[in-house]
């Protein structure tokens, strides 16, 4: 028998198992022996084996026989996610698909005469363009005379969020960084516009919500008095399904995500780039990629269909542009987009800031994109060549990155009225800065303008 090698620090919230990892990476689910009579029952009734045929849930295995844990009464070997993102960094169209998994897990735990104890969007992650649930042990028996008692968790985690995007900010999602049990109610109810309070549903799923759960003691009394059914949980989870298909988004535009439609590229340029970025990926192997900066994630698109690409940009509406247009394409089930602000990335958060790990944390890949970013970087983030090559450095071992000139259109454009501060901002500085940590392999000349491209790899 093989022995546990590392348990996950995030999973210690379930009292009922936790998420450790072998020597080899590969990541199993440990089942306490306070869940062997609800774990054979949820088994017995093929509940999982539906959620499965349906993709709706993680496959996993019984590997009992093969690791050995005292005191737990099954090991379970779980698929793996290949890369672990969080609410706060996905577009308003992945959180939406994400509300609606588990509205759907919900309904069919009910048909099975079982219910979700909990419903934060943590339970839920990205697999090849799908939402998938993630927690095994996030099922109990029914008491259908009882309210479901992860309702308000999920108003907190996903329509709540999803109406402040809608209503207020498109990044009002960044707000579960704070939240970590998922937006209070009476917060969302005295942002929303007073409008919202004659939406029947959003009355009624947050503004009525939020009063009824101020007082503790007051919902605790109020609860007791309700009484319930099968056939009422099911409507409460109709009308929750109803409500959060009908959020749309006000906003549709940014200056990001139209970025290539307003013809800020020449054609003899882009033209160009695209033939060299394929040259360049064809020089190297890997299984990951990070495109930096991906915008309408073309240049994702021509990374090798086989690797993980992880898509990030700090533009809310360009990342659901692309998340929409993606799942419409099931050729790149292989990319990942996320909301993700290289300059500011998101922080370690939670228990010791680990239980949910920095994005610099969990991302190590192969290679990194990072075309027509550099000037942003340095010019509005005021970070040096130096910063950039380092952390680029301690990401990956291959570089594909586009050097932009100072005089360049896009920089003034970016300068505007800024002081010209930046003497380092040279080619030379720039060689110089990379050269301390990469190997220059090729570079290529973009036709029409100043930039260069460069492939390189790691010393």
């Amino acid at each position: 028998m093989k022995q546990i090698f590392k348990r996950s620090i995030s999973s210690f919230r379930d009292r009922d198992g936790f998420v450790f990892f072998d020597e080899d990476g590969l990541v199993f689910r440990a089942v306490a022996q306070s869940y062997e009579e609800t774990f054979d029952a949820v088994t017995s009734s093929e509940l999982y084996a539906k959620l499965h045929k349906q993709k709706l849930l993680v496959n996993h295995t019984d590997q009992t026989t093969s690791y050995e844990l005292e005191g737990h009464y099954k090991i379970l070997g779980v698929q793996k996610i290949p890369f672990i993102s969080y609410p706060y960094e996905w577009s308003f169209t992945q959180l939406k698909e994400a509300a609606l998994l588990t509205l759907k897990v919900q309904k069919e735990s009910l048909n099975k005469g079982f219910s979700l104890k909990d419903a934060n969007a943590y339970n839920v992650q990205f697999l090849n363009q799908r939402a998938i649930f993630i927690d095994t042990l996030s099922f109990e028996k029914l008491n259908p005379n009882e309210p479901w008692i992860a309702y308000h968790q999920f108003c907190t985690f996903f329509l709540g969020p999803l109406l402040l995007m809608k209503y207020c900010r498109i990044d009002a999602n960044e707000l579960l960084k704070i939240y970590l049990e998922g937006i209070p109610l009476d917060l969302v109810s005295q942002m929303l516009p007073r409008r919202t309070k004659v939406i029947p549903s959003i009355y009624m799923h947050i503004h009525l919500h939020a009063r009824f759960s101020q007082s503790h003691e007051r919902n605790a009394n109020a609860t007791k008095k309700l009484t319930f059914s099968k056939e009422k949980h099911l409507r409460l989870i109709e009308n929750l399904t109803e409500t959060v298909k009908k959020i749309e988004l006000n906003q549709k535009e940014s200056t990001w995500n139209t970025y290539y439609e307003n013809g800020l590229l020449s054609d003899e340029y882009f033209n160009h780039k695209v033939e060299a970025i394929k040259l360049l990926i064809n020089e190297i192997e890997y299984s990951s990629a990070w495109d930096i900066g991906c915008n309408n994630g073309f240049f994702s698109k021509l990374l090798h269909q086989s690797a993980q690409v992880i898509s990030t940009d700090l533009d809310h509406l360009t990342i659901d542009r692309l998340s929409r247009e993606l799942k419409k394409q099931s050729k790149y089930a292989n990319i990942l987009p996320l909301v993700v602000n290289l300059s500011n990335p998101n922080s370690g958060t939670g228990w010791l800031n680990k239980e949910r790990a920095s994005f610099l944390d969990r991302i190590n890949v192969d290679l990194i994109l990072a075309l027509a970013l550099l000037h942003h970087l340095v010019v509005s983030n005021n970070l040096s060549f130096g910063m950039i090559a380092e952390l680029f450095a301690s990401k990956t071992r291959n570089l594909i990155i586009e050097y932009v000139p100072k005089d360049d259109p896009n920089v003034s454009r970016i300068m505007g009225l800024k002081k010209d501060v930046f003497d380092d901002y040279s080619h030379v500085e720039f060689i110089n800065a990379f050269q301390k940590h990469f190997d220059i392999k090729k570079e290529i000349a973009l036709e029409g303008t100043k930039r260069i491209l460069y492939l390189m790899s790691k010393k």
